[in-house]
């Protein structure tokens, strides 16, 4: 859920280039590691960088990313992950492609839902200084991807902006226990309370910004077709009059995948690899909504190649990693990687409060 161009001008000062300045890397890592106990150590400088034959890498293949550059930590220690942006790799007509859904910025050359040929976007990632896992599909995963159908699909949303329309909604799946906390104790939370006046402030402010990441979601939890309600006090009050619903349970409200948005679907990084999964039959007949998903929810199905195979260069990096970082100053580990086998509606209630993130068994 990378590179939110709207949140981006925060940290304007942090992308003068393609690469992240080694002062504000290290302010990042301290963040995440003071505030939501994620460690990023330091690679061998002859090893940051490792090159791999793309013909080992297959249709379907996971890429976790994370540029170090203010906004994607913020995304980690939200949502309770150490990766900000994801990508799927796809073969299309012999030639590899990484295919995501992200903005155009400082250090990215095109917008919205792309594919960059294998070569081309791996020069891009090392020039914005991405820390950069590559994830293999397990053998059966592998096998059941239907390729055709995922190359498909991917041409029914390419070109679609960014989903910023339910980036918000990916992340909050419960009242009160997806928000951020501060330490040292983590009892002074953000508050429900609080981002519903925030939200109409921002709407008298700003309506552009509250249109896009909130104002039309919440007329899909309504029911009501986009424009009918002007404001979010509109929408808020119509919840409450109309259908007997205040803010808490509107944040709750699950998330469809088929919806459609004034410019399309709208898919964040982590729900248009998802959404690729989903069309090639990884998920067989199980109801998933992607778009209900965090970077965190997608590294952590069991769909990854545990063999510990890996190349040789692989292995030279990072021994310990049970995966490929192909480039990176500092090692870019994912918690509860491949640990959780998908089921129906996986992921919709699933709490998530920093430092530790805790999650019940069923989620």
């Amino acid at each position: 859920m990378a590179n939110l161009a709207l949140t981006a001008t925060l940290f304007e000062p942090m992308l003068k280039g393609p690469g992240v300045l080694p002062e504000i890397a290290a302010e990042n890592i301290d963040f995440l590691q003071n505030y939501a106990n994620f460690w990023f150590p330091e690679r061998p400088q002859a090893t940051q960088v490792v090159p791999i034959n793309e013909s080992l890498i297959h249709s379907g293949d996971f890429l976790a990313i994370t540029r170090l550059d203010g906004l994607d930590p913020m995304i980690g220690w939200g949502m309770g992950g150490t990766t900000g942006h994801t990508a799927v790799a796809l073969w299309f007509d012999g030639v590899l492609y990484v295919c995501e859904a992200t903005v155009k910025s400082a250090y990215w050359p095109t917008d919205g839902i792309q594919r960059t040929p294998y070569a081309q976007w791996i020069e891009q990632a090392q020039a914005a200084d991405f820390l950069l896992d590559w994830v293999p599909l397990n053998e059966e995963k592998r096998a059941a991807f239907n390729e055709t159908a995922a190359n498909e699909f991917f041409f029914t949303v390419e070109g679609l902006p960014y989903g910023y329309h339910n980036f918000l909604f990916g992340w909050i799946d419960t009242a009160r226990d997806n928000f951020p906390c501060l330490p040292p104790d983590y009892k002074l939370c953000l508050s429900a309370e609080l981002v519903e006046i925030a939200a109409g402030a921002v709407d008298r402010l700003d309506k552009a910004i509250a249109n896009q990441m909130y104002n039309q979601a919440f007329t899909h939890r309504v029911g009501v077709a986009w424009g009918t309600l002007n404001t979010t006090a509109d929408i808020l009050m119509y919840a409450r009059e109309k259908q007997n619903l205040n803010f808490t349970d509107l944040i709750q409200i699950v998330e469809r995948d088929e919806w459609d948005y004034s410019d399309g679907k709208s898919m964040v990084c982590d729900v248009f690899v998802c959404s690729v999964w989903k069309s090639a039959g990884l998920f067989g007949d199980m109801p998933i909504e992607c778009t209900e998903l965090t970077p965190t929810d997608v590294e952590r199905l069991n769909f990854f190649d545990a063999s510990g195979i890996r190349p040789d260069a692989c292995v030279e990096a990072d021994p310990a990693l049970p995966f490929c970082q192909l480039n990176g100053v500092y090692r870019l580990s994912l918690p509860d990687y491949n640990t959780v086998a998908p089921y129906a509606n996986y992921a919709q209630k699933c709490p998530g409060i920093p430092p530790n993130y805790e999650r019940p068994s069923d989620c």
